[in-house]
């Protein structure tokens, strides 16, 4: 639900304690702070987002006023639904958030951690996540079409029936990602890396002059 700028819904503080183990390289759980939860909606931003929990209550006001938090901490974020589009969050720290159904059409991703990342239906059309970093980020039918991951870590992450088309995924690394059933006709794989990625029913692969290193470690000339 949203609320108009005059009304901003009351805050209450809070510590809870969260653990996740999101990276299977990890060799200990990570802990996770969250407090604040708050609801709120910007209308100039298409910002809208319902019961957000975040480490940092600051960047989360700032974001709330003015839809940009570039290189803030939005680690171990709820943001279930919320409205993202045309954001900036250009080296923000997004790391076990939950984007589950995000809209981030448009939105300023560029250097980003979104590792162990749930964007499970995200809309991501148009995204900007050069160099970002998704390892074991769950993108299960997430759109992606026409977004740019030039240079973005994918390892590990699932995709399962994402939608990739268009996409720029120059130099992007997929080691060991879950492409199965994904869409990738009419991206830019040149110099892609998906050894080791599993591509059962992944359409738009096997197209010639990719430039990529295939899942079975050959060169797609």
């Amino acid at each position: 639900m949203s609320y108009p700028l005059s009304i901003i819904s009351s805050l209450s503080l809070g510590v809870v304690k969260r653990r996740r183990n999101f990276l299977s390289f990890l060799s200990c759980k990570r802990k996770l702070k969250l407090g604040i939860a708050w609801g709120f909606g910007l209308v100039a931003f298409n910002l809208h987002i319902p019961a957000a929990k975040a480490l940092d209550p600051v960047q989360l006001e700032q974001f709330r006023q003015t839809g940009s938090c570039a290189n803030c901490d939005l680690s171990g974020a709820s943001l279930i639904d919320a409205r993202l589009s045309n954001t900036d969050l250009r080296g923000a720290n997004l790391a076990a958030a939950d984007l589950t159904r995000a809209d981030l059409r448009n939105a300023n991703l560029t250097g980003a951690n979104l590792a162990g990342t749930s964007l499970v239906y995200a809309s991501l059309a148009g995204a900007n996540l050069t160099r970002a970093n998704l390892q074991v980020s769950n993108l299960t039918r997430a759109n992606l079409t026409n977004a740019i991951l030039t240079g973005a870590s994918l390892y590990r992450s699932r995709l399962m029936g994402a939608s990739l088309a268009s996409a720029d995924l120059r130099g992007a690394l997929f080691w060991e990602a879950d492409l199965t059933s994904a869409n990738l006709i009419g991206a830019n794989l040149r110099g892609a890396d998906l050894r080791g990625a599993l591509v059962e029913n992944t359409i738009g692969l096997e197209v010639r002059g990719s430039g990529a290193i295939l899942p079975n470690g050959a060169f797609q000339p």
